[in-house]
């Protein structure tokens, strides 16, 4: 803070030396404030909103739409670029494993996604491994950031940990919750709702239901 006049001088010192004693809020205890109520907030609103509308579509569709907060995991890699962080952040290992997990997420990620749409033998497995790795993931750069810090301010870069990720959690979640209550083995010609699936016409002969409560 600066004084205009000589005669605030008195005023400012004051001031700044009411501000210098406030204690701001403890890092870690911040960033546990904020994932918690963004794990509140991302639950509330999909058990409420989310999953009444994924209820009503073919279970195929659903995994589909759980995928997409994922596709743009490789963004995890702004972890590296100095500006966006702490210069000493792009040289610690937490910056190295999470920047880099989080891109081989997203290549998982965009596998399944791809598989599903086409319906692919392979997609639910490619779903399994994304979905078990993509948590471990997350799990593992919260765990090490809260244990053996992150190296510096992480800047801009601390909307990912504290928004994103509890976002990414809930729809991992979301995807095992799918995956569990509708297991099954899925043939090139059927889909993961066990319809029958032509390759001529690309259409499904026949409907089937399924319940994500």
């Amino acid at each position: 803070m600066t004084c205009a006049r000589p005669s605030s001088s008195v005023h400012c010192a004051k001031l700044s030396k009411h501000s210098s004693g406030r204690k701001p809020l403890n890092t870690l205890l911040n960033f546990g404030i904020e994932f918690a109520m963004s794990l509140l907030v991302f639950g509330t609103l999909a058990k409420w909103y989310v999953w009444p509308f994924l209820r009503a579509r073919p279970r195929t569709e659903a995994l589909l739409i759980l995928l997409v907060p994922f596709l743009p995991r490789y963004l995890g890699l702004a972890s590296l670029v100095p500006g966006v962080v702490d210069p000493s952040v792009t040289q610690s290992t937490f910056a190295l494993y999470q920047a880099y997990g989080d891109f081989i997420a997203f290549v998982l990620a965009f596998v399944a996604f791809v598989l599903l749409h086409f319906r692919n033998a392979w997609a639910i497995q490619a779903l399994w491994v994304f979905n078990i790795f993509g948590t471990l993931d997350f799990i593992h750069s919260v765990v090490r950031g809260i244990l053996g810090g992150t190296g510096g301010s992480l800047g801009a870069f601390w909307y990912i940990p504290v928004c994103y990720v509890p976002l990414g959690l809930v729809a991992h979640c979301f995807i095992f919750v799918v995956l569990l209550r509708n297991s099954g083995v899925m043939s090139p010609m059927r889909d993961t709702l066990g319809r029958t699936w032509s390759s001529t016409t690309g259409k499904t002969q026949r409907s089937a239901k399924w319940s994500l409560v």
